[in-house]
């Protein structure tokens, strides 16, 4: 073999052992550099950062795309791109959310709405969720803690889980009246994968000496792998909720489940009291809308 044919193998092998570059490098997304194939100098247009966050197949991806951005055209920029990837439907990694933009979620006033995006994103899990939020000493409350001292929790920020149950006019203002709503599972066990089994059924028909008579017998098995699934359900708490709105919206309907932010306004006695001697009367929590996110209650999420 030639030398000049020998250089020619050796530089063809060396590149099918090139690894395969990352799916959406944060910079390419970001449109830092030229486009493959773009011999034209200067970057590209930047895309919005709704459809950056949409360029990453998996919601981590995006997250650590948002990271990279911090040392390339600072945190302010870095975070309006966070905020979209934390939009998305699939994102609930909400440790790394608190691990890497606590300056912004204790500074913004937005955070609030794009913490409680991702609770709701995560299923609703509200009361293990607030206890990583809390132990950042981030100041978003459940609804139960705020009844239990209307005083020290007034003006606010909670959240809870609600379903609307009807709307009333008060003074000039549409109200909202929501249960809150605690969740719960259903387990059941369903067959997966290969399954085999057998049936057989067996009926006469005969008389005798007393008259006719007619028996039947059946029998059927099933045998395979069987797989436990746990599908997330919410049930109404009896607590009622009166939710002042700052205007009408088409998307609040009756019987819809979601997750609220809201600012706490006070508690009163409910009308239907207990009449039980022994149970304290109930109480019907007031709270001003701040936001409401619709409720992710079984699909896949990454956390």
């Amino acid at each position: 073999m030639k030398l000049e044919h020998l250089v020619v193998v050796v530089a063809v092998m060396a590149g099918c052992a090139t690894p395969k570059p990352p799916s959406v490098p944060a910079a390419e997304a970001f449109g830092a550099g030229a486009s493959v194939g773009d011999s034209s100098p200067g970057p590209r247009e930047r895309p919005s950062p709704e459809k950056w966050a949409k360029a990453f197949l998996r919601p981590g991806e995006c997250a650590a795309g948002a990271r990279v951005l911090i040392e390339q055209v600072g945190r302010p920029s870095a975070w309006a791109h966070m905020k979209a990837c934390a939009a998305r439907p699939d994102y609930g990694l909400l440790q790394s959310l608190l691990d890497d933009w606590m300056p912004e979620l204790k500074n913004k006033p937005e955070s609030a709405g794009i913490i409680a995006q991702v609770i709701a994103n995560r299923g609703g899990t509200i009361g293990a969720d607030l206890q990583l939020v809390q132990r950042r000493r981030l100041q978003i409350f459940e609804l139960n803690a705020a009844l239990a001292q209307p005083e020290a929790y007034k003006g606010r920020y909670l959240l809870f889980v609600g379903r609307i149950e009807r709307f009333k006019a008060a003074k000039g203002r549409t109200d909202m009246i929501v249960m809150q709503r605690a969740r719960g599972a259903d387990e059941s066990r369903v067959y997966s994968g290969a399954t085999y089994g057998e049936s057989s059924s067996y009926s006469a028909a005969g008389s005798d000496r007393y008259g006719s008579s007619k028996y039947a017998e059946q029998g059927s098995f099933m045998s395979g792998r069987m797989e436990a699934r746990v599908t997330a359900t919410f049930e109404d708490t009896g607590q009622q909720i009166i939710t002042r709105l700052a205007d009408v919206d088409p998307f609040l309907s009756v019987n819809r489940t979601f997750v609220f932010l809201a600012r706490f306004d006070g508690a009163k006695r409910s009308d239907n009291e207990s009449s039980e001697e022994d149970e304290e009367p109930r109480t019907t929590a007031m709270v001003s809308l701040v936001s409401y996110h619709s409720l992710n209650e079984g699909g896949t999420v990454a956390w």
